[in-house]
């Protein structure tokens, strides 16, 4: 009977740490002792046999015990993280979820159509949670497209993009100027230095 933990990052922009010091502690509780980790950054909606766990999942057998943080770790999608530990489970590996305080297995845990049940909800809601994220940043990009930033094809992060500002600053700058305000009012009204002003209504005009 051998025991192994899997942690799982979406990014690498994250770090495996936090899951594996909950993980730890569990076993520290517990009387626990984890022979062999499984780590990997990788998105959860990918393929199970292109991800490491995929390597893992055929080498379990009845007897061994599968640690995680949580049910979203092994997965993103319902149909995926359900098939996973029904399979698990009817083979008589045990999974213990950390953060859910549950284990999934035939003899002290949860088993059956119960496990496969909490199984369900829980892929549910990790993947209504993802999907909120999504559109979160999505919105997010949005917002921030609206402002004057771009985001950079095969960079990380969002650059600020001068040009569309400056166009965006010159049609205001414009519409001030033919409704004869001043280089001055301007300036003030837009918050913009008096040079910066004079050059956006030459601009405009």
């Amino acid at each position: 009977m051998s025991i192994y933990g899997y942690l799982r990052v979406s990014s690498d922009t994250q770090t495996v740490e936090s899951q594996k010091v909950g993980v730890l502690d569990y076993c520290k509780t517990h009387n626990i002792t984890i022979e062999k980790w499984v780590e990997e950054t990788v998105s959860g909606v990918k393929e199970i046999r292109k991800r490491k766990i995929g390597g893992l999942l055929p080498n379990l057998k009845g007897g061994d015990t599968l640690i995680v943080s949580e049910l979203s770790r092994l997965g993103r999608s319902v149909s995926m993280v359900a098939a996973m530990t029904e399979k698990l489970v009817k083979r008589g590996v045990k999974i213990i979820l950390v953060k859910q305080g549950l284990t999934l297995g035939e003899e002290d845990g949860i088993a059956g159509a119960m496990a496969q049940a909490f199984v369900h909800m829980g892929s549910i809601f990790a993947e209504m949670e993802r999907s909120l994220l999504i559109a979160r940043v999505k919105e997010g990009i949005r917002r921030k497209a609206q402002e004057g930033y771009t985001w950079n094809s095969g960079k990380k992060g969002m650059s600020y993009n001068c040009k569309s500002k400056n166009a965006t600053l010159r049609e205001k700058a414009a519409a001030l100027y033919r409704k004869g305000k001043s280089v001055y009012y301007i300036h003030r009204k837009l918050k913009v230095s008096y040079i910066t002003a004079r050059k956006l209504v030459v601009a405009a005009t």
